[in-house]
């Protein structure tokens, strides 16, 4: 019997047939242009004094970025990694904050 994949599997699926399609450096060179399109759009934000307003164009980019995020972990086959340093991050940023606030 075939199991439907998840919708988390899917969207693997999908990562892994673009990188399979347009190729590994392809691919690499959009996720470049799509962060230079969202370093654009937050440009554009603070510049126009709209920070607390998100728009439709930020959104848009923000979506692009972490679609070829995704795709850069698989190329690379760092997604544990990326995972282990983001809580790491995290949990330093959460002492910082504790110790801003004076909390010990």
């Amino acid at each position: 019997m075939n199991k439907k994949p998840t919708k988390s599997e899917q969207k693997n699926d999908i990562y892994i047939e673009a990188i399979n399609v347009f190729g590994k450096e392809k691919q690499m060179n959009m996720a470049i242009e799509e962060m230079a399109e969202l370093i654009k759009e937050i440009s554009k934000v603070i510049r126009y004094d709209s920070i607390e307003k998100p728009n439709s164009n930020i959104v848009e980019e923000i979506a692009d970025v972490e679609i070829m995020l995704e795709q850069v972990k698989d190329i690379m086959s760092c997604h544990a990694a990326v995972y282990s340093m983001k809580m790491k991050k995290l949990n330093r940023l959460s002492e910082r904050l504790k110790e801003l606030k004076g909390d010990k």
